[in-house]
């Protein structure tokens, strides 16, 4: 919670649904679900770093609950962060 993260933070607190959720797993995956669509990438294999140019982007419902069963995985091994 450290800037310039804590005031875009602050900013959010505001929205009803929004929650951050930490777990000491190592996630090599990166994952946004809305109700219509999924962005879903992996960790690059040379560098293991995130980069969202080489998401996988869908808008098929059956990609978007797989998406959805996947976050919620995680979920349940995380704990939502105080805001």
């Amino acid at each position: 919670m450290q800037e310039p993260f804590a005031s875009k933070v602050h900013l959010l607190r505001s929205y009803q649904n929004f929650r951050i959720w930490v777990t000491d797993e190592p996630l090599k995956i990166g994952i946004t679900v809305t109700d219509k669509h999924l962005s879903f990438g992996l960790n690059k294999k040379e560098t293991n770093i995130y980069d969202s140019s080489a998401d996988m982007y869908s808008n098929n419902p059956r990609a978007i609950a797989w998406a959805e069963r996947l976050f919620n995985y995680y979920k349940e091994r995380s704990t939502a962060l105080p805001l």
